[in-house]
């Protein structure tokens, strides 16, 4: 394994029992933001949260998320050849199972995920970051982002409290811009 799937594997065997704890496991996977970063974003979605709804989020939903993104090995272990990336402007489709699916967004959640794809393919990053990193000043985004949030943790829940069964497909389709002329566009 890499020396950043070791650090993520470690990281997320420590308990993140509130908040800071939460913060700091990010922050421990990307130490290199952790002067950059503000996490309001998720703050305000901990803060959201009921006193019994903090509590269970911390001690059972917090692990079991942890849980599912470290069955991302056994999870790709029925994944005969490498999953290629779908590149802009290029078609394709992909094929995944919805564990591994469920096993990449709670690695997602944790901001694990690698930032960018290989040296200059153009692959953005899909880790959550940008959700946790919403501007405290924009009440109404921040409010947007905290209900983005809830439904990812929710969908998170669910896919740790079992394992999932079927494939997920996503196929890219390339327009030329030439053809987006049919398509009556505000700002055209």
């Amino acid at each position: 394994y890499s020396k950043h799937w070791r650090v993520v594997v470690d990281v997320l065997h420590r308990p993140a029992l509130e908040l800071h704890g939460l913060e700091d496991v990010i922050f421990s996977i990307n130490p290199s933001k952790r002067d950059s970063w503000r996490l309001s974003g998720l703050q305000a979605f901990v803060n959201s949260m009921s006193p019994e709804r903090r509590t269970g989020f911390f001690t059972r939903s917090i692990p079991a998320i942890a849980n599912l993104a470290l069955g991302l090995p056994q999870a790709l272990e029925q994944v005969h050849e490498p999953v290629p990336l779908l590149l802009a402007g290029t078609e394709g489709t992909q094929c995944l199972s919805r564990q591994v699916v469920g096993c990449i967004v709670a690695l997602a959640f944790f901001c694990a995920l690698p930032s960018q794809g290989p040296s200059g393919c153009g692959v953005r990053s899909i880790n959550l970051s940008a959700l946790w990193r919403a501007d405290p000043a924009d009440r109404r985004r921040i409010a947007s982002q905290v209900a983005k949030i809830e439904c990812i943790v929710n969908y998170l829940e669910r896919a740790a409290a079992k394992p999932m069964e079927g494939v997920c497909t996503v196929e890219r389709v390339v327009v030329d811009t030439s053809d987006l002329d049919m398509f009556d566009l505000p700002g055209r």
